[in-house]
């Protein structure tokens, strides 16, 4: 009776698919909400990471799950998210002192470990308790929209880059880049550029400030780089190391007729450092438009030039 009880509240492919189990010829073992013992200081927060994929209904076998999935296809069902967990796995609860959200589930170290490897981010985030000792020191965000991820991570130095992403790499791929610290090399290392493996970065430079030959080559070699866009050109990149000026929204406030080829060396602060340039002139901005399917466009005021990212994969 608790068992029926419990399926009553699955969605309707979830629970076809439970009615059909002889006839499919799998054995199903719940969902993924039936294996956790959520502490309940962490449901709200185990609701709001992982969502629909608590009703996963797990099967014993990448066998089982092939045979769901042709019975789902074959009498028009629709989708259903499936998860493998073998039968022989550990049961048991465990709970952990940490404050990830892994430690709160309730689960097996066996089975911790398969939900790592499917969920990440997911079970890697922090239970926060005291928003005033969370909140970090500078701003940074992680944001997705469906498929679509970004981030902006403020002005995160090289040192924190590393800790952020060794040993353990604690943010997935993401699609877009934005701010990188201005473009600075003080920040933007190939250890957290590289492992973000961003599509599309945007600067958010100066003419004097980020840019530089070390920035520049760096995202220029990222696996996956499709294009970078900038809010400035940036003379500390010159001929060299620019990009076309159709990914550039502000261009110099007094136009040169040529560009020079070496990057200037950049101001050092300090009293005796050079007045900042004085913008005369019009800003522009540069706008992304994202889509839950994972695709984005990114237009450029100045020019009106507009360049459409697809689904990865289409």
């Amino acid at each position: 009776m608790e068992l029926e009880e419990k399926r009553a509240v699955y969605t309707p492919q979830v629970q076809k698919l439970f009615a059909a189990e002889s006839e499919i010829g799998v054995r199903l073992a719940g969902v993924l909400a039936d294996r956790l013992n959520v502490l309940p200081e962490a449901e709200t927060a185990v609701e709001t990471l992982f969502g629909g994929f608590l009703e996963a209904v797990v099967v014993g076998s990448l066998d089982d799950a092939k045979r769901v999935s042709v019975w789902l296809k074959a009498d028009d069902i629709g989708r259903t998210a499936m998860i493998i967990l073998p039968r022989n796995a550990a049961g048991g609860t465990a709970w952990h002192g940490g404050d990830t959200i892994a430690d709160h589930l309730g689960v097996s170290g066996e089975v911790a470990d398969v939900l790592r490897n499917i969920f990440p981010r997911e079970m890697s985030a922090r239970l926060v308790r005291d928003l005033g000792v969370a909140v970090p020191p500078v701003y940074q965000s992680f944001l997705d929209l469906g498929r679509f991820r970004t981030a902006h991570l403020g002005d995160l130095t090289r040192n924190k880059e590393f800790e952020m992403m060794c040993p353990v790499t604690r943010l997935p791929p993401i699609d877009l880049f934005v701010g990188l610290h201005h473009g600075v090399e003080t920040s933007n290392s190939p250890v957290i550029v590289h492992a973000l493996r961003p599509r599309v970065a945007i600067i958010n430079n100066g003419t004097r400030k980020g840019g530089d030959p070390t920035t520049m080559t760096t995202l220029a070699s990222s696996p996956g780089l499709e294009d970078l866009w900038q809010i400035h050109f940036s003379q500390l990149s010159g001929q060299e190391f620019t990009q076309p000026g159709m990914f550039i929204a502000n261009l110099l406030d007094e136009p040169s007729s040529s560009m020079p080829i070496a990057p200037i060396t950049a101001p050092q602060p300090g009293p005796s450092a050079p007045p900042a340039p004085v913008h005369n002139g019009k800003a522009y901005w540069i706008k992304v438009s994202a889509k839950q399917d994972g695709s984005f466009t990114v237009t450029n005021q100045r020019n009106g030039f507009s360049k459409t990212y697809a689904v990865p994969g289409s």
